[in-house]
């Protein structure tokens, strides 16, 4: 799967100022907001749906990127995903579409709609997350615990469909600037004892 840039995907998970955009955008908290300037990554991790599901990121049908198919047995692509690089702040949603006896839909930036509160909340906090299924593994990654779309119908689980989300830091240029910088003024000094020895 090619990498998804950040160009096509702002549009889609950020539900940003521009109301003409996003018209149904509400003023509630993301579902998770990227805590540091980092480049995205999405890996299957399993589940126990009988169902089979697409997952991806977007607010709507209109505008879903899909990420992977075949969830949660035979993903397609199988393995981790590189999504693009997003700044620190920036609002991810997400998306699941699910075939169980039809076409059913679901959005983390829905939460009045059965499919999307039961797929994208821990409506009992039976993970004990305070009601999200957003775990925290490491200061890194973290791992969404999704009933999927139909699951609203049948039961609320939390294992339908694991997604492993993992943020690679990125260091902003001034500090990494600063960092080269004193390193050579370290060689440079270091250098310079040298020489002074020598004479």
């Amino acid at each position: 799967m090619k990498r998804l840039t950040t160009r096509l995907l702002a549009g889609v998970i950020v539900c940003a100022a521009n109301s003409t955009l996003f018209p149904n955008c509400s003023a509630q908290l993301a579902f998770f907001t990227v805590p540091y300037d980092a480049t995205l990554y999405l890996a299957p991790l399993g589940g126990d749906a009988g169902a089979v599901t697409e997952f991806g990121l977007g607010t709507s049908p209109a505008n879903a990127v899909s990420i992977f198919t075949g969830l949660p047995g035979n993903p397609i692509p199988p393995g981790e995903v590189e999504i693009g690089f997003f700044a620190a702040g920036t609002a991810l949603d997400f998306y699941e579409k699910t075939d169980w006896g039809g076409t059913l839909w679901a959005f983390s930036a829905d939460t009045v709609s059965d499919a999307s509160r039961c797929a994208f909340m821990d409506l009992d906090n039976s993970l004990g997350y305070g009601g999200s299924i957003v775990e925290q593994i490491s200061l890194t990654t973290w791992t969404l615990h999704l009933d999927d779309a139909g699951s609203y119908t049948f039961d609320d689980d939390d294992n339908d469909v694991l997604i492993q989300l993992r943020l690679a830091p990125i260091p902003e240029p001034t500090n990494a600037m600063l960092v080269v910088g004193n390193g050579l003024l370290l060689l440079a000094g270091v250098r310079r004892r040298r020489v002074q020895r020598l004479t």
